[in-house]
């Protein structure tokens, strides 16, 4: 019913009125001037006037954009009230996507399980959503129940929920769901099939994504990248290098993403110069250097010792204004502190205002791999007056080093610490702490916390030994030689037999019977 302001009008005038009003109302909402067009919707509600889908439509993805959930609501109770909320797949589908960005991803659930709606799309965007935001349980849930209510799946579907199965790493489901999507009657799709690989890939099975990817009709970038992602996942090396090499072959140019992932291979192969003149070919090819691509070459550097080209990376950082980013400023203060370059890694580390726990840690682990004691102790108990607490990667930094120079003072304190905060029994922390107490004299404590200990390993038992071999009592040492060969520990890695030969020559010289002998024989075996 028209308002009194209306009577005597002609009817055409109020048609023509509604017809503008509604027309404002879409122009408005796609030029993004939003205050417009819901004033342009309070004047149509004004006249009494019903709004039709179109304007509802658009109200709905304005409120969306602003993540106002409250108009949201507020329009959707209208919708409920003109009818339009069950027989309309495009309110529907606006109505999902709004509250999906509005964060109200239970009562989008809620709208897409219309059982009057069969179309997938308002599925679509909620699955997308789930996964978008980390529900990735939920994500495969909402899958099983559009099939369940007959909503077949199409090429939108699938990449979501496949992207879901393999952070959640549903192999079972992963699999259901490539058996639907090779009985589909839907065209093949690129986008499909590199999610498939993406899937096996992240599950595990990478002969299964490597047999998916070998079958693709078509392939691109994406593709490649899931595959030699999948193989850099599994720390098969060789493999994912062999893959970027045939990736050029095919004549296709790799995106940052499979530089970056080659570039890490590298660094976690060693072979740090192999990882700087990737970076190089990457300059002369122009591909785009990100943060991930810097923050890897200053990890090579850090290895190589190599300042001179940390420097220019470091010049790289300020000319592509990535300067700020935590990831960034880390890895330049370690590289600095490895090269020997502390000066600067501290200038850094003093100009950045906010501090986090990582940025700490790197500068504590500079001093430390420099055997700077007095500077390490005072840089951690810097950090725990301004209220940060110590982590795993922290003791492990300094411990050591309270090890390697023998000082007994800042080891205890770090003992007392790590029982007083009650550190996860982390096996490198308990080997140190016995490799401080041994090569401080106090090889009574040494033996004590290592009779303590759940867990042993070859360097639990050589530090003790060469504790016991400094202070030349080779009896003991033989014992624990003896044990150790009961628990079928051998020492593998040279460091450890030069530590054995040195309790050899103390006991030589001691004439302890047969131990001399024995440390050989393990020697020849190991090696």
């Amino acid at each position: 019913m028209l308002p009194a302001s209306l009577f005597g009008r002609p009817k055409t005038w109020a048609t023509t009125l509604s017809i503008s009003l509604q027309s404002s109302i879409k122009v408005f909402t796609d030029k993004g001037q939003f205050d417009k067009a819901f004033n342009a919707f309070s004047l149509l509600h004004h006249h009494g006037f019903p709004p039709n889908p179109h304007s509802l439509s658009s109200l709905i993805h304005a409120c969306g954009t602003l993540k106002s959930l409250s108009s949201g609501k507020q329009l959707h109770a209208q919708i409920i009230t003109l009818g339009h909320d069950h027989n309309n797949p495009l309110i529907i589908t606006r109505l999902v996507t709004m509250y999906c960005k509005c964060g109200s991803l239970h009562d989008a659930h809620l709208i897409a399980q219309n059982p009057l709606s069969s179309d997938v799309i308002p599925w679509n965007v909620l699955i997308a959503s789930y996964v978008r935001d980390g529900f990735f349980r939920e994500a495969i849930d909402a899958y099983k129940q559009l099939e369940k209510i007959g909503v077949d799946p199409d090429n939108f579907t699938f990449p979501s929920v496949l992207k879901a199965c393999g952070e959640e790493s549903d192999l079972r489901m992963g699999r259901e769901i490539h058996k639907c999507v090779e009985r589909s009657c839907l065209n093949w799709s690129v986008f499909v099939h590199n999610s498939l690989v993406a899937m096996y890939a992240k599950c595990g099975e990478i002969k299964t994504a490597r047999k998916v990817f070998d079958e693709m009709m078509e392939r691109d970038v994406i593709s490649w990248n899931a595959i030699i992602g999948g193989y850099a996942q599994l720390g098969q090396w060789n493999e994912a290098f062999q893959m970027f090499d045939s990736m050029h072959t095919n004549g296709l140019e790799a995106n940052t993403v499979t530089w970056n992932t080659v570039l890490g291979g590298n660094v976690q192969t060693r072979n740090h110069i192999g990882a700087l003149r990737l970076i190089s070919h990457m300059r002369c090819k122009l591909v785009e250097l990100d943060y991930v691509t810097l923050t890897i070459g200053l990890s090579a550097c850090s290895h190589m010792g190599c300042v001179k080209l940390g420097k220019e990376i470091h010049a790289s950082t300020i000319r592509f204004l990535f300067y700020d980013i935590e990831t960034i400023t880390n890895a330049l203060i370690t590289m600095y502190s490895r090269c020997g370059a502390l000066d600067d890694a501290y200038i850094l580390f003093m100009r950045i205002k906010s501090r986090s726990l990582i940025t700490w840690n790197a500068m504590i682990a500079g001093y430390a791999h420099s055997a700077l004691c007095e500077e390490t102790s005072f840089l951690f108990r810097e950090m725990v007056f301004s209220d940060y607490k110590p982590n795993f990667v922290t003791i492990a930094s300094v411990l050591p080093l309270c090890a390697r120079v023998a000082n007994l003072q800042h080891g205890k304190e770090l003992h007392s610490y790590i029982i007083k905060n009650k550190f996860e029994p982390h096996l490198l922390i308990w080997n140190s702490l016995v490799d401080m107490y041994a090569k401080s004299g106090r090889i009574s404590e040494s033996h004590k916390l290592f009779d303590r200990m759940q867990e042993r390993d070859e360097v639990t038992y050589t530090v003790l030994i060469a504790g016991y071999g400094m202070q030349g009592k080779g009896n003991e040492a033989l014992k624990l030689f003896n044990e150790m060969l009961k628990h079928k520990i051998k020492p593998d890695h040279i460091t450890m037999v030069v530590e054995i030969c040195r309790v050899i020559s103390l006991a030589a010289k001691l004439e302890v019977p047969g131990l001399p002998h024995k440390f050989y024989r393990l020697k020849v075996n190991t090696f």
